[in-house]
């Protein structure tokens, strides 16, 4: 009888070790993730991925940014977060507690974007306020400039170009010193001028974005301004240059997936010359 419970005791202490262990490795993986989420989120997400029962092996306040971070990953490594409902735990959580406000304004954004995903504006717009409202008491400019961002993005989507343009404005300041992020920025604010018909500040402000382009030679960023900008002067009817922009672009494609768009634009861009010099009776093929 003695032997059983010696041996029930030994066992019982056994567990409890392997459980403390595991519970202090899920720690550990949750720390490593958000040190890695901005510069390497694939591995971030691996790491999160890698916690075994969160929800056991971490306490309330931990869980609660195992959720947030959960999201965070998966959406910054294109992973669709439409039905992501348990960032909502993580708000409710919140909202008794408000003394890390970085994690208020986490929540409050990735569930913002969880419901603009399922197209509910009104309620995203919400949330994002809130994000908004805690990301200011941070000081966190990167922080800040995300959620600038994104609420332009939003309200792009629904036609409020003029407050989107605002949005955007407010982002590429606070990203000031992230010049990739600044030259998004610049471009979505050239976009949101050319729906609204002002050309002469859309062309200003790819331009800005194609300068910090650039200079960082980024490859992607090159292809997606000076795309913009060829669409841009294609709108103003200047072909000659809609067509060297386009040019340009193609020269920095790395994606062979998009080559079929490109020959596309380039045989509608001819066609569209060709009305276009029909209709003044000025046929020229000189710039081709």
């Amino acid at each position: 009888m003695r032997s059983r419970t010696v041996l029930f005791l030994l066992l019982s202490s056994l567990l409890y070790i392997c459980s403390c262990t595991q519970k202090g490795k899920d720690l550990n993986y949750l720390e490593k993730a958000y040190l890695k989420a901005d510069n390497d989120p694939s591995d971030a997400l691996k790491l999160i991925d890698s916690i075994i029962d969160p929800q056991n092996n971490l306490n309330r306040r931990q869980y609660m940014r195992y959720l947030v971070m959960h999201t965070l990953l998966k959406h910054r490594n294109y992973i669709d977060i439409e039905n992501d409902s348990s960032i909502f735990e993580a708000v409710e959580y919140y909202k008794k507690t408000h003394d890390d406000p970085e994690q208020v304004a986490l929540a409050n954004f990735y569930a913002g974007t969880v419901l603009r995903k399922q197209k509910k504006y009104d309620l995203a717009m919400e949330y994002y306020k809130n994000s908004e409202f805690f990301a200011k008491k941070t000081f966190n400019n990167q922080l800040l400039g995300l959620i600038e961002f994104n609420t332009g993005d939003l309200l792009a989507e629904q036609g409020s170009y003029k407050k989107a343009l605002n949005k955007y404005s407010y982002a590429a300041q606070f990203y000031h010193k992230t010049y990739e992020k600044q030259a998004h920025s610049f471009s979505s604010m050239g976009r949101m001028h050319l729906f609204l018909n002002n050309s002469d500040s859309a062309f200003f402000y790819f331009n800005k974005g194609l300068k910090l382009a650039e200079n960082l030679k980024d490859k992607t960023l090159l292809r997606q301004i000076s795309e913009s900008l060829s669409v841009a002067f294609e709108q103003v009817k200047n072909y000659k240059e809609s067509y060297k922009y386009l040019r340009y672009s193609l020269s920095h494609n790395i994606d062979t997936n998009r080559l079929s768009r490109y020959y596309l634009n380039f045989a509608l861009g001819l066609i569209r010359f060709l009305l276009y010099s029909w209709s003044n009776t000025v046929l020229t093929l000189q710039f081709w």
